[in-house]
């Protein structure tokens, strides 16, 4: 397949590079000197996935004018999503299958505004990715496979191409009818874990001792409130036994792991905070439903996100972190 990427950091360069290895046409689009490295010496890939230099690859600032893809995978943050899908639909108006592969919920449906629903797949990543060097890529953390589906529940050929393609790279891979289960799925993931690492500047194996432990549960029994008021289905029938998975799998698949919220406020990066917590918040506010803890990190977040751009740094972003998808 003649595969492009836009938007090519730690996960979608990581992802590309696999897929480049099974002699695929890989474009990545992305930033310097991440980029100009690629092009020049390859993409180098470790950690869980292996060891991989694959040199077979382009990497750019720009969207070639000589390319022309079979798919187009959309790995940027959830707030660029906009903006991307303008981009892409003027510059793809062919029929041309997106997947995007980012955190939150409302992804699809900004790119299906541009696009149509046609061309739109979504992508479930509970993977961490860190970007160690300009050309080098590290996976540190999997909590499960990638999902591939489509909003309406078809498993065309499409998405089962997509799917088996990712899997013969080396990515565990699987096309599901239940796309947004899984996406919800994560975002009660990414809320209980993302912003309160980040504001403590820990990893999450960290947020089992009692005192955020205790938040984690707040922001969880919130979410299933709001989630069951809205009719959304999940895997799992309450609160509690979500935070029996997260607390006995999850969290320890990814014990040492930082999110990439950590790294974007350290660097005064906007952050993803508003389609995780803040869409739960919103659906509070959909169903008068009061969601006290939410509102409180993302107010917290918010403000950091301010600071940030303000030149003040918090001590506890000092610590570091890494990219998570």
């Amino acid at each position: 397949m003649k595969i492009l990427v836009f938007g090519a950091g730690a996960v979608g360069s990581t992802i590309g590079g696999m897929l480049a290895r099974m002699e695929n046409d890989v474009v990545l689009i992305g930033r310097n000197p991440h980029m100009s490295r690629i092009t020049n010496s390859g993409l180098k890939i470790s950690g869980l996935w292996g060891d991989h230099h694959v040199k077979m690859i382009r990497g750019m600032t720009e969207l070639p004018s000589d390319f022309s893809p079979d798919l187009i995978l959309l790995t940027t943050k959830a707030y660029a999503t906009e903006a991307s899908a303008q981009l892409l639909a003027r510059a793809y108006p062919q029929p041309i299958p997106i997947l995007h592969l980012q955190n939150g919920v409302g992804n699809a449906e900004k790119i299906a505004e541009h696009v149509g629903w046609d061309r739109v797949i979504s992508g479930m990543v509970i993977i961490g990715f860190q970007v160690a060097l300009a050309g080098r890529t590290v996976v540190t953390v999997q909590a499960d496979s990638i999902k591939i589906g489509r909003s309406n529940g078809d498993i065309d050929p499409i998405v089962e191409k997509i799917a088996s393609t990712f899997a013969d790279a080396g990515m565990p891979a699987e096309a599901v009818s239940n796309i947004q289960t899984h996406l919800w799925g994560k975002v009660l993931y990414n809320s209980a874990l993302n912003p309160l690492a980040a504001i403590l500047g820990v990893p999450y194996g960290r947020l089992l001792d009692e005192y955020p432990w205790q938040i984690i549960q707040g922001v969880i029994q919130e979410a299933f409130a709001v989630l069951n008021a809205e009719k959304q289905s999940l895997f799992w029938e309450n609160a509690d036994q979500y935070l029996i998975h997260l607390k006995n799998v999850q969290i320890p698949s990814t014990f040492e792991h930082k999110p990439s919220m950590l790294s974007d406020l350290r660097h005064a990066r906007p952050t993803e905070i508003d389609v995780l917590n803040g869409a739960l918040v919103q659906l509070g506010k959909k169903w008068g439903i009061p969601t006290p803890v939410n509102g409180t990190l993302l107010e917290i977040i918010h403000s950091f996100e301010e600071n940030g751009k303000r030149g003040i740094l918090h001590p506890s972003l000092q610590m570091g972190g890494g990219e998570a998808s």
